[in-house]
């Protein structure tokens, strides 16, 4: 078994280069269960809101608000598979209202949990 993936980011794609299927549950936001979007959590629930209709390719997207200048918000993907030495590629769309950089982080995992570094 190799490492798990964690993703945090709004609205992607992910795939890895060998193949060019998603790889994320759920990738538009559209499967939503209590109005969570499955296969994601925030690390601040009420700071996510799961919409239909307006999203960039589909009609699902994620609103964040953060209510805390100091602090950041992350939206994570559930834990994927990885292939050691594998090459992969994550994409957002990402609209903003105001001056905020939003970004993506791939970050990897050992079989243990631990995120490697």
């Amino acid at each position: 078994m190799g490492p798990a993936i964690g993703l945090c980011l709004a609205s992607t794609a992910f795939s890895a280069c060998w193949a060019q299927d998603d790889l994320l549950g759920n990738p538009g936001f559209e499967d939503l269960a209590e109005g969570r979007a499955v296969a994601w959590t925030c690390t601040s629930p009420t700071a996510a809101q799961f919409l239909t209709a307006g999203g960039h390719t589909g009609p699902g997207y994620a609103r964040i608000t953060d209510p805390d200048a100091g602090t950041g918000i992350s939206l994570d993907s559930a834990r994927l598979l990885s292939r050691p030495g594998g090459r992969y590629t994550a994409r957002a769309w990402f609209r903003t209202t105001d001056k905020v950089q939003p970004g993506i982080y791939l970050n990897f995992y050992d079989d243990l949990g631990t995120r490697v570094h």
